[in-house]
């Protein structure tokens, strides 16, 4: 399974990267609110905000492809891996979807994995894939752009499937414990975006 998610968005990626002719580079930056401790964002009156690299390619007018890597605090570190550390790290997102423009709007949606990078005796990567969920919308002129989106983090691949599926149980036990899952895996960002060409 988690081969042919690799090799689906390999492919994807392949696809993108060979149609310069209707293709659309960008190049951004990004902020999100991360509290200080350790607790969300949404609990605490004393928010940072951290800063997020954005990488992204328009192809086929409405094909999407995006690599975003976020800073994390220690607690959103210790929330992806489910206590397992509680250090600063950064998330790799690397997203495929659909950015769809009419003037100087525009809304996108991709879906996509992500991997966490430790920072705790040098930089290593975690081996289990996670996935993502990202929807936006934004506007923009003809040189550059500001976005706002929601993602929502799911720390492994499996994840999407119990998390989306515990949601609409009849149990109010699993529904409360995957509507927490999606609120502590959900990630607001402003973004700042260069179009290149």
């Amino acid at each position: 399974m988690r081969k042919r998610i690799r090799v689906t968005f390999l492919a994807i990626v392949i696809l993108g990267a060979a149609t310069p002719a209707f293709a659309e580079w960008e190049l951004g930056m990004s902020l999100f609110p991360a509290s200080q401790g350790s607790l969300p964002a949404q609990s605490s009156g004393n928010v940072d905000w951290m800063v997020g690299f954005h990488l992204g390619h328009n192809f086929w007018h409405s094909g999407y492809l995006s690599w975003d890597s976020l800073s994390l605090p220690s607690y959103m570190t210790q929330t992806l891996t489910m206590g397992a550390y509680a250090v600063p790290s950064f998330l790799n997102l690397y997203d495929a979807g659909l950015r769809l423009v009419g003037g100087p709007l525009l809304v996108f949606g991709e879906i996509g994995l992500n991997n966490l990078w430790i920072y705790d005796v040098g930089l290593q990567p975690l081996t289990d894939m996670g996935a993502n969920i990202r929807a936006g919308m934004g506007v923009r002129s003809r040189w550059w752009g500001v976005t706002v989106s929601a993602t929502e983090v799911f720390p492994r691949v499996s994840a999407i499937s119990s998390t989306l599926g515990g949601m609409w149980s009849m149990d109010p036990a699993t529904r409360s414990s995957a509507l927490a899952a999606m609120r502590n895996g959900l990630i607001w960002s402003v973004g700042l975006t260069l179009y290149m060409w």
